[in-house]
């Protein structure tokens, strides 16, 4: 009760100029204040959707990387059932495209573990692709030679256990990327109930 009558007599002794400028100053205090507060809030949402877009590219350019290696192979055994060099155009088009999606990963992936995986399916992507090459030769030399190497069986087989591991390892990949959009989603529904 000593606080606020002296507060009272305090504010009583002001002069009537001080005291406007007083009554004008808090509430102009406490918006700038909430505008301070709403602009780091935006702030923040904004770092937050950043974030999930940035997981998202990491997702969709680890699926495009596992859908040229499954075209890759596709055509592959295309033309080695037909012996129609049409077929080898995913394979081209992989030759073309694998280095700039691996690249691109490799600049985005900033977590140390997931570098780690990744660059075990870096490895198993050259393997896949330096297989597939070697069934194109395989054929190439039938065609030439017409003779039918017992290579082929063992490089279909290869060629299976190294896309099976290529699977596994972008499943494994993509489950830290989507747990790590989970935390982002759940980062944006706290900011957004604050």
């Amino acid at each position: 009760m000593a606080i606020f009558t002296k507060t009272t007599a305090i504010w009583r002794s002001l002069p009537v100029r001080h005291r406007g400028a007083i009554i004008i100053a808090l509430p102009f205090s406490c918006l700038i204040i909430t505008l301070a507060i709403l602009v780091l809030s935006r702030q923040n949402t904004i770092k937050i959707y950043e974030k999930i877009d940035y997981t998202r590219t990491i997702i969709l350019d680890s699926n495009r990387l596992l859908k040229i290696l499954l075209d890759a192979e596709t055509g592959t055994r295309g033309y080695i059932i037909s012996r129609n060099p049409t077929f080898l155009e995913p394979y081209n088009e992989a030759l073309i495209q694998l280095p700039v999606i691996v690249s691109g990963l490799e600049k985005k992936i900033i977590d140390n573990p997931q570098k780690q995986k990744f660059k075990q399916l870096k490895i198993l992507a050259n393997q896949n692709i330096n297989i597939l090459e070697q069934r194109i030769q395989e054929v190439e030399l039938k065609k030439q030679v017409g003779i039918e190497s017992s290579q082929t069986d063992i490089l279909l087989l290869r060629n299976k256990n190294v896309m099976d591991d290529i699977r596994d390892a972008i499943a494994v990949f993509q489950e830290d990327e989507l747990r790590k959009l989970g935390l982002h989603r759940q980062n944006l529904d706290r900011d957004s109930e604050q």
